[in-house]
Protein backbone atom coordinates (compact mmCIF):
# COMPACT_ATOMS: atom_id res chain seq x y z
CA UNK A 1 0.00 0.00 0.00
CA UNK A 2 3.19 2.05 0.78
CA UNK A 3 4.39 2.01 -2.96
CA UNK A 4 0.47 2.85 -3.99
CA UNK A 5 0.34 5.96 -1.74
CA UNK A 6 3.65 7.07 -3.16
CA UNK A 7 2.68 6.47 -6.81
CA UNK A 8 -0.31 8.50 -6.17
CA UNK A 9 1.66 11.52 -4.58
CA UNK A 10 3.69 11.94 -7.53
CA UNK A 11 0.40 11.67 -9.92
CA UNK A 12 -1.28 14.73 -7.83
CA UNK A 13 1.97 16.79 -7.68
CA UNK A 14 2.00 16.55 -11.39
CA UNK A 15 -1.83 17.53 -11.55
CA UNK A 16 -1.01 20.30 -9.22
CA UNK A 17 2.28 21.79 -11.17
CA UNK A 18 0.86 21.43 -14.52
CA UNK A 19 -2.37 23.11 -13.32
CA UNK A 20 -4.56 20.03 -15.01
CA UNK A 21 -8.46 21.43 -15.37
CA UNK A 22 -10.75 20.05 -14.39
CA UNK A 23 -9.44 21.46 -10.63
CA UNK A 24 -11.60 18.51 -8.70
CA UNK A 25 -8.92 16.05 -10.19
CA UNK A 26 -6.14 17.63 -8.26
CA UNK A 27 -8.05 17.80 -5.27
CA UNK A 28 -9.42 14.10 -5.74
CA UNK A 29 -5.84 12.56 -6.42
CA UNK A 30 -4.41 14.82 -3.51
CA UNK A 31 -7.54 14.24 -0.61
CA UNK A 32 -6.95 9.88 -2.11
CA UNK A 33 -3.19 10.19 -1.31
CA UNK A 34 -3.58 11.65 1.85
CA UNK A 35 -6.30 9.47 3.30
CA UNK A 36 -4.11 6.39 2.10
CA UNK A 37 -1.13 7.92 4.32
CA UNK A 38 -3.28 8.94 7.30
CA UNK A 39 -4.68 4.65 6.82
CA UNK A 40 -0.94 3.63 6.68
CA UNK A 41 0.36 5.32 9.70
CA UNK A 42 -2.97 4.24 11.70
CA UNK A 43 -1.98 0.76 10.72
CA UNK A 44 1.63 1.13 11.72
CA UNK A 45 1.19 2.43 15.53
CA UNK A 46 1.66 -0.13 17.88
CA UNK A 47 -1.36 -1.34 19.43
CA UNK A 48 -3.33 -4.20 21.07
CA UNK A 49 -5.26 -6.71 19.95
CA UNK A 50 -8.25 -4.98 21.30
CA UNK A 51 -7.06 -1.71 19.20
CA UNK A 52 -6.27 -3.57 16.29
CA UNK A 53 -9.86 -4.81 15.99
CA UNK A 54 -11.33 -1.27 16.62
CA UNK A 55 -8.84 -0.06 13.86
CA UNK A 56 -10.17 -2.79 11.13
CA UNK A 57 -13.63 -2.27 12.00
CA UNK A 58 -13.33 1.72 11.52
CA UNK A 59 -10.39 2.37 9.65
CA UNK A 60 -11.99 2.19 6.22
CA UNK A 61 -14.65 4.43 7.90
CA UNK A 62 -12.09 7.07 9.20
CA UNK A 63 -10.30 7.56 6.09
CA UNK A 64 -13.48 8.34 4.26
CA UNK A 65 -14.60 11.05 6.50
CA UNK A 66 -11.46 11.99 6.14
CA UNK A 67 -11.27 12.04 2.61
CA UNK A 68 -14.62 14.15 2.55
CA UNK A 69 -13.15 16.38 4.94
CA UNK A 70 -10.23 17.43 2.81
CA UNK A 71 -12.44 17.55 -0.40
CA UNK A 72 -14.37 20.17 1.74
CA UNK A 73 -11.85 22.69 2.85
CA UNK A 74 -9.80 22.46 -0.41
CA UNK A 75 -13.45 23.01 -2.19
CA UNK A 76 -14.09 25.43 0.22
CA UNK A 77 -10.35 27.61 0.07
CA UNK A 78 -10.74 27.58 -4.02
CA UNK A 79 -14.40 27.19 -4.54
CA UNK A 80 -14.88 26.72 -8.28
CA UNK A 81 -18.09 26.67 -10.38
CA UNK A 82 -18.18 24.59 -13.69
CA UNK A 83 -20.85 24.36 -16.88
CA UNK A 84 -22.04 20.87 -16.42
CA UNK A 85 -24.80 21.76 -18.15
CA UNK A 86 -25.79 19.08 -20.84
CA UNK A 87 -25.70 21.89 -23.93
CA UNK A 88 -23.24 24.04 -22.42
CA UNK A 89 -25.80 26.69 -22.14
CA UNK A 90 -23.62 29.11 -19.96
CA UNK A 91 -19.78 28.50 -21.14
CA UNK A 92 -17.85 30.78 -23.93
CA UNK A 93 -16.58 29.05 -26.74
CA UNK A 94 -13.42 30.01 -28.19
CA UNK A 95 -15.25 32.49 -31.01
CA UNK A 96 -17.13 34.02 -28.42
CA UNK A 97 -13.95 34.74 -26.30
CA UNK A 98 -12.41 36.31 -29.73
CA UNK A 99 -15.14 38.09 -30.22
CA UNK A 100 -15.36 39.51 -26.54
CA UNK A 101 -12.12 40.73 -26.74
CA UNK A 102 -12.46 42.92 -29.88
CA UNK A 103 -14.72 45.22 -27.39
CA UNK A 104 -13.44 48.71 -27.52
CA UNK A 105 -16.38 50.62 -25.27
CA UNK A 106 -16.95 49.96 -22.25
CA UNK A 107 -20.22 47.53 -21.65
CA UNK A 108 -22.15 46.48 -17.89
CA UNK A 109 -24.06 43.19 -18.16
CA UNK A 110 -26.27 43.30 -15.29
CA UNK A 111 -27.69 39.97 -14.19
CA UNK A 112 -30.60 40.15 -11.64
CA UNK A 113 -31.30 37.10 -9.04
CA UNK A 114 -31.73 36.29 -6.01
CA UNK A 115 -29.04 34.87 -3.50
CA UNK A 116 -31.00 31.06 -3.25
CA UNK A 117 -31.14 31.23 -7.18
CA UNK A 118 -29.57 27.92 -8.35
CA UNK A 119 -27.87 30.00 -11.21
CA UNK A 120 -26.22 32.50 -8.96
CA UNK A 121 -23.01 30.35 -8.73
CA UNK A 122 -22.86 30.33 -12.68
CA UNK A 123 -23.50 34.18 -12.65
CA UNK A 124 -20.62 34.67 -10.14
CA UNK A 125 -18.23 31.72 -12.44
CA UNK A 126 -18.93 34.11 -15.57
CA UNK A 127 -18.32 37.17 -13.44
CA UNK A 128 -14.65 35.98 -13.23
CA UNK A 129 -14.45 34.12 -16.51
CA UNK A 130 -15.39 37.97 -18.19
CA UNK A 131 -12.91 39.84 -16.22
CA UNK A 132 -9.82 37.85 -17.56
CA UNK A 133 -11.53 38.61 -21.11
CA UNK A 134 -11.35 41.82 -21.81
CA UNK A 135 -11.42 45.02 -18.99
CA UNK A 136 -14.19 46.80 -21.27
CA UNK A 137 -16.58 44.04 -20.16
CA UNK A 138 -18.06 44.33 -16.79
CA UNK A 139 -20.44 41.69 -15.33
CA UNK A 140 -22.57 42.96 -12.21
CA UNK A 141 -24.80 40.85 -10.04
CA UNK A 142 -27.63 42.38 -8.79
CA UNK A 143 -30.05 41.56 -6.29
CA UNK A 144 -33.74 41.78 -7.93
CA UNK A 145 -35.24 42.17 -4.56
CA UNK A 146 -32.89 44.71 -3.11
CA UNK A 147 -31.61 46.89 -6.33
CA UNK A 148 -35.65 47.76 -6.63
CA UNK A 149 -35.09 51.16 -8.30
CA UNK A 150 -31.96 50.10 -10.89
CA UNK A 151 -34.73 47.09 -11.90
CA UNK A 152 -37.54 49.00 -12.20
CA UNK A 153 -35.43 51.42 -14.07
CA UNK A 154 -34.94 48.69 -16.77
CA UNK A 155 -38.46 47.22 -16.49
CA UNK A 156 -36.93 43.90 -14.82
CA UNK A 157 -39.74 42.04 -13.37
CA UNK A 158 -38.21 38.46 -13.41
CA UNK A 159 -35.07 36.77 -12.03
CA UNK A 160 -32.78 35.65 -14.44
CA UNK A 161 -33.01 38.56 -16.73
CA UNK A 162 -30.02 40.24 -17.84
CA UNK A 163 -29.70 43.87 -19.03
CA UNK A 164 -26.57 45.19 -21.43
CA UNK A 165 -25.61 49.11 -21.02
CA UNK A 166 -23.58 51.11 -23.33
CA UNK A 167 -23.37 54.61 -22.56
CA UNK A 168 -27.27 56.03 -22.91
CA UNK A 169 -28.17 52.35 -24.66
CA UNK A 170 -29.38 49.61 -23.07
CA UNK A 171 -31.41 46.69 -23.91
CA UNK A 172 -32.91 43.50 -21.22
CA UNK A 173 -32.76 40.26 -22.64
CA UNK A 174 -34.44 37.27 -21.06
CA UNK A 175 -31.42 34.75 -19.24
CA UNK A 176 -27.54 35.22 -19.72
CA UNK A 177 -26.73 32.24 -21.82
CA UNK A 178 -24.07 32.34 -23.98
CA UNK A 179 -26.44 32.70 -26.98
CA UNK A 180 -28.50 35.17 -25.94
CA UNK A 181 -25.99 37.37 -24.28
CA UNK A 182 -23.44 37.22 -27.75
CA UNK A 183 -26.79 37.96 -30.08
CA UNK A 184 -28.01 41.00 -27.31
CA UNK A 185 -24.46 42.32 -27.47
CA UNK A 186 -24.26 42.40 -31.35
CA UNK A 187 -27.28 44.28 -30.95
CA UNK A 188 -26.39 46.81 -28.77
CA UNK A 189 -22.57 47.08 -30.35
CA UNK A 190 -24.80 47.78 -33.74
CA UNK A 191 -26.48 50.40 -32.82
CA UNK A 192 -29.73 48.91 -34.15
CA UNK A 193 -31.21 48.47 -30.71
CA UNK A 194 -33.63 51.73 -32.03
CA UNK A 195 -37.47 50.97 -31.20
CA UNK A 196 -40.30 48.95 -33.46
CA UNK A 197 -42.70 51.47 -34.06
CA UNK A 198 -45.74 49.77 -34.83
CA UNK A 199 -48.52 52.53 -36.14
CA UNK A 200 -51.75 52.95 -34.79
CA UNK A 201 -55.01 54.55 -35.49
CA UNK A 202 -56.35 52.79 -38.32
CA UNK A 203 -57.69 49.80 -36.83
CA UNK A 204 -54.60 48.15 -36.06
CA UNK A 205 -54.05 45.57 -33.59
CA UNK A 206 -52.97 46.78 -29.96
CA UNK A 207 -49.46 45.60 -28.06
CA UNK A 208 -51.25 45.89 -25.38
CA UNK A 209 -54.15 43.81 -26.27
CA UNK A 210 -54.46 40.27 -25.00
CA UNK A 211 -57.60 39.23 -26.34
CA UNK A 212 -57.37 37.22 -29.32
CA UNK A 213 -57.26 40.32 -31.70
CA UNK A 214 -54.34 41.72 -29.81
CA UNK A 215 -50.53 41.62 -30.50
CA UNK A 216 -49.46 41.24 -26.69
CA UNK A 217 -47.63 37.95 -27.26
CA UNK A 218 -45.67 39.12 -29.84
CA UNK A 219 -44.81 42.24 -28.32
CA UNK A 220 -43.77 39.75 -25.27
CA UNK A 221 -41.85 37.37 -27.39
CA UNK A 222 -39.80 40.97 -29.21
CA UNK A 223 -39.48 42.28 -25.81
CA UNK A 224 -37.67 39.48 -23.80
CA UNK A 225 -35.54 39.29 -26.71
CA UNK A 226 -34.12 42.92 -26.25
CA UNK A 227 -36.15 44.79 -28.94
CA UNK A 228 -38.10 48.34 -27.82
CA UNK A 229 -41.34 48.49 -29.21
CA UNK A 230 -43.59 52.05 -29.70
CA UNK A 231 -46.98 53.30 -30.91
CA UNK A 232 -46.59 55.85 -33.18
CA UNK A 233 -49.41 57.80 -34.91
CA UNK A 234 -48.76 59.27 -38.53
CA UNK A 235 -50.54 62.68 -37.51
CA UNK A 236 -48.53 63.17 -34.44
CA UNK A 237 -44.97 62.52 -35.02
CA UNK A 238 -43.46 64.14 -38.05
CA UNK A 239 -40.86 62.43 -40.29
CA UNK A 240 -37.74 63.43 -38.53
CA UNK A 241 -38.94 61.82 -35.37
CA UNK A 242 -39.56 58.82 -36.86
CA UNK A 243 -36.64 58.17 -38.78
CA UNK A 244 -34.31 58.51 -35.40
CA UNK A 245 -36.64 56.99 -33.24
CA UNK A 246 -37.93 54.27 -35.21
CA UNK A 247 -35.39 51.02 -36.34
CA UNK A 248 -38.22 50.18 -38.85
CA UNK A 249 -41.94 50.66 -38.89
CA UNK A 250 -44.23 48.18 -38.78
CA UNK A 251 -47.64 48.86 -39.92
CA UNK A 252 -50.29 45.77 -38.87
CA UNK A 253 -53.23 45.56 -40.94
CA UNK A 254 -54.47 48.51 -41.05
CA UNK A 255 -57.70 48.84 -42.13
CA UNK A 256 -59.42 52.51 -42.10
CA UNK A 257 -58.14 55.95 -44.44
CA UNK A 258 -54.84 57.43 -43.44
CA UNK A 259 -55.28 61.21 -43.68
CA UNK A 260 -53.37 63.30 -46.32
CA UNK A 261 -50.69 64.06 -44.01
CA UNK A 262 -50.07 61.15 -42.96
CA UNK A 263 -49.82 59.10 -46.40
CA UNK A 264 -47.44 62.23 -47.43
CA UNK A 265 -45.28 61.31 -44.17
CA UNK A 266 -45.25 57.01 -44.80
CA UNK A 267 -44.42 58.34 -48.09
CA UNK A 268 -41.61 60.45 -47.70
CA UNK A 269 -40.49 57.49 -45.33
CA UNK A 270 -39.94 54.79 -47.88
CA UNK A 271 -38.74 57.66 -50.52
CA UNK A 272 -35.82 58.72 -47.66
CA UNK A 273 -34.97 55.05 -47.36
CA UNK A 274 -33.05 55.98 -43.53
CA UNK A 275 -35.39 53.39 -41.91
CA UNK A 276 -37.28 49.86 -43.23
CA UNK A 277 -40.97 49.54 -43.49
CA UNK A 278 -42.97 46.27 -42.78
CA UNK A 279 -46.38 45.72 -43.89
CA UNK A 280 -48.53 42.84 -42.83
CA UNK A 281 -51.81 42.78 -44.47
CA UNK A 282 -55.09 41.12 -45.09
CA UNK A 283 -57.92 41.57 -47.24
CA UNK A 284 -59.52 45.02 -45.80
CA UNK A 285 -56.42 47.28 -45.76
CA UNK A 286 -56.25 50.67 -46.03
CA UNK A 287 -56.45 52.44 -49.17
CA UNK A 288 -53.84 54.86 -49.80
CA UNK A 289 -51.21 51.95 -48.13
CA UNK A 290 -52.35 50.02 -50.95
CA UNK A 291 -51.74 52.57 -53.49
CA UNK A 292 -48.49 53.58 -51.84
CA UNK A 293 -47.13 49.74 -52.47
CA UNK A 294 -48.30 50.17 -55.66
CA UNK A 295 -46.24 52.95 -56.55
CA UNK A 296 -43.74 51.23 -55.40
CA UNK A 297 -43.45 48.07 -57.64
CA UNK A 298 -45.96 46.00 -55.25
CA UNK A 299 -49.57 44.94 -56.51
CA UNK A 300 -52.27 44.04 -53.94
CA UNK A 301 -54.48 41.45 -55.51
CA UNK A 302 -57.39 42.17 -52.85
CA UNK A 303 -58.06 37.99 -53.09
CA UNK A 304 -57.52 35.52 -50.42
CA UNK A 305 -55.68 32.23 -51.06
CA UNK A 306 -57.80 29.29 -49.84
CA UNK A 307 -56.36 25.69 -49.35
CA UNK A 308 -59.24 23.91 -50.65
CA UNK A 309 -58.84 20.82 -48.24
CA UNK A 310 -58.38 23.58 -45.21
CA UNK A 311 -62.16 24.69 -46.70
CA UNK A 312 -63.52 21.41 -47.05
CA UNK A 313 -62.30 20.50 -43.18
CA UNK A 314 -64.21 24.32 -42.25
CA UNK A 315 -60.64 25.41 -40.92
CA UNK A 316 -59.73 28.66 -41.85
CA UNK A 317 -55.96 28.72 -42.18
CA UNK A 318 -54.05 28.31 -45.11
CA UNK A 319 -50.98 26.55 -44.34
CA UNK A 320 -48.03 28.15 -46.30
CA UNK A 321 -45.07 25.83 -46.63
CA UNK A 322 -42.24 28.03 -46.96
CA UNK A 323 -39.77 27.84 -50.11
CA UNK A 324 -36.30 29.92 -49.73
CA UNK A 325 -36.55 31.65 -52.58
CA UNK A 326 -33.30 33.39 -53.69
CA UNK A 327 -31.60 31.93 -50.65
CA UNK A 328 -33.16 35.01 -48.78
CA UNK A 329 -32.16 34.97 -45.25
CA UNK A 330 -35.77 35.62 -43.87
CA UNK A 331 -36.08 31.80 -43.80
CA UNK A 332 -32.86 30.27 -44.28
CA UNK A 333 -32.88 28.39 -41.07
CA UNK A 334 -37.07 28.28 -40.29
CA UNK A 335 -38.14 25.42 -40.48
CA UNK A 336 -42.09 24.18 -40.43
CA UNK A 337 -45.13 25.58 -41.73
CA UNK A 338 -46.70 28.87 -41.23
CA UNK A 339 -50.18 29.14 -40.71
CA UNK A 340 -51.67 32.87 -42.21
CA UNK A 341 -55.60 33.02 -41.83
CA UNK A 342 -57.13 35.29 -45.03
CA UNK A 343 -53.65 35.99 -46.19
CA UNK A 344 -53.89 38.13 -49.44
CA UNK A 345 -51.98 36.98 -52.98
CA UNK A 346 -49.35 39.78 -53.71
CA UNK A 347 -48.64 40.55 -57.80
CA UNK A 348 -45.27 42.21 -58.11
CA UNK A 349 -44.66 44.73 -60.93
CA UNK A 350 -41.74 46.06 -62.57
CA UNK A 351 -40.50 49.07 -60.41
CA UNK A 352 -38.88 52.20 -62.29
CA UNK A 353 -34.77 52.06 -61.60
CA UNK A 354 -34.11 54.32 -58.69
CA UNK A 355 -37.15 52.31 -56.93
CA UNK A 356 -36.88 49.03 -54.79
CA UNK A 357 -36.07 46.04 -56.41
CA UNK A 358 -39.06 43.15 -55.33
CA UNK A 359 -38.71 39.24 -54.90
CA UNK A 360 -41.13 36.68 -53.79
CA UNK A 361 -39.57 35.03 -50.34
CA UNK A 362 -42.87 33.46 -49.80
CA UNK A 363 -45.33 31.49 -51.95
CA UNK A 364 -47.57 28.38 -52.12
CA UNK A 365 -46.06 24.98 -53.16
CA UNK A 366 -47.32 24.03 -56.15
CA UNK A 367 -47.91 20.36 -55.40
CA UNK A 368 -50.87 21.45 -53.27
CA UNK A 369 -54.40 22.70 -54.40
CA UNK A 370 -54.69 26.74 -53.72
CA UNK A 371 -56.73 28.65 -55.21
CA UNK A 372 -57.66 32.40 -55.00
CA UNK A 373 -61.11 32.97 -53.28
CA UNK A 374 -63.85 34.15 -56.12
CA UNK A 375 -61.37 32.46 -59.16
CA UNK A 376 -61.17 28.90 -59.10
CA UNK A 377 -59.27 28.86 -62.76
CA UNK A 378 -56.91 30.91 -61.37
CA UNK A 379 -53.80 27.73 -60.19
CA UNK A 380 -50.65 28.72 -58.10
CA UNK A 381 -48.81 29.13 -56.55
CA UNK A 382 -49.13 32.22 -55.41
CA UNK A 383 -46.81 34.83 -53.63
CA UNK A 384 -47.37 35.54 -50.21
CA UNK A 385 -44.33 37.91 -49.17
CA UNK A 386 -42.22 39.52 -50.63
CA UNK A 387 -39.46 41.94 -50.44
CA UNK A 388 -37.57 44.89 -51.50
CA UNK A 389 -33.94 45.77 -51.50
CA UNK A 390 -32.22 48.17 -53.39
CA UNK A 391 -28.18 47.87 -53.78
CA UNK A 392 -28.32 44.58 -51.57
CA UNK A 393 -29.77 46.46 -48.71
CA UNK A 394 -33.28 45.12 -47.09
CA UNK A 395 -35.59 48.19 -47.33
CA UNK A 396 -39.04 46.83 -46.70
CA UNK A 397 -41.20 43.50 -46.52
CA UNK A 398 -44.66 42.49 -46.95
CA UNK A 399 -46.76 39.78 -45.54
CA UNK A 400 -50.00 38.76 -47.23
CA UNK A 401 -51.21 38.51 -43.84
CA UNK A 402 -51.78 40.40 -40.64
CA UNK A 403 -53.60 37.74 -38.58
CA UNK A 404 -50.61 35.43 -38.58
CA UNK A 405 -49.18 37.67 -36.10
CA UNK A 406 -52.23 37.96 -33.24
CA UNK A 407 -52.33 36.48 -29.64
CA UNK A 408 -54.84 33.78 -31.05
CA UNK A 409 -52.08 32.67 -34.02
CA UNK A 410 -48.97 34.09 -33.43
CA UNK A 411 -47.54 30.90 -31.33
CA UNK A 412 -48.49 28.44 -33.93
CA UNK A 413 -45.89 26.60 -36.03
CA UNK A 414 -43.26 28.99 -37.11
CA UNK A 415 -45.20 32.12 -37.02
CA UNK A 416 -43.35 34.19 -34.30
CA UNK A 417 -39.60 33.13 -36.11
CA UNK A 418 -40.30 34.20 -39.10
CA UNK A 419 -41.15 38.15 -37.79
CA UNK A 420 -37.97 37.83 -35.60
CA UNK A 421 -36.31 36.84 -38.93
CA UNK A 422 -37.94 39.37 -40.99
CA UNK A 423 -37.05 41.91 -38.31
CA UNK A 424 -33.78 40.96 -37.81
CA UNK A 425 -33.36 41.43 -41.78
CA UNK A 426 -35.16 44.93 -42.05
CA UNK A 427 -32.57 45.90 -38.95
CA UNK A 428 -29.63 44.75 -40.70
CA UNK A 429 -28.42 42.77 -37.46
CA UNK A 430 -25.20 40.80 -38.21
CA UNK A 431 -25.50 37.02 -38.07
CA UNK A 432 -23.50 35.22 -35.53
CA UNK A 433 -22.85 31.74 -37.38
CA UNK A 434 -21.33 30.37 -34.08
CA UNK A 435 -23.81 31.32 -32.03
CA UNK A 436 -26.68 30.24 -34.14
CA UNK A 437 -25.58 26.41 -34.83
CA UNK A 438 -25.75 26.60 -31.00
Amino acid sequence: MIWLAFLLSFISFGLIFFKVEPFWVQYLSFSICLALFVLIGLQKLPKSKKNSKWFKKYGIIISALALIAVVNIFARYNDKVFDVSWYQLYSLRPQSVDWLKKIEEPIEILIFLRSSDKTFAYAEWFQEETTKLTPNLKVKIQNINKDISLARRYNVTKTGEAVLVSGDQWIKVNNFKEKTLITGLMRLLSKTNASLCFTIGHGEPDIADTSGAGISTLHDFLFKLGYKTQAIELDQRDVDYIESECGTLILLGPKTDFLDLEAQRLLTIMENQKITTLFMLGQTISKQAKEILNSKGLRLTGRSVLNKENLKNKTPLSDITMQNLNSNPIVDKIKGKLFMPEVQAIGLTKARAKEFIWEPFLMTPANINFYLMGSEKQAGPFVVGAVATKDYEPKSAVFGSSKAFLNRNVEFSANRHIILSTISWLLKEQRITWVDAA
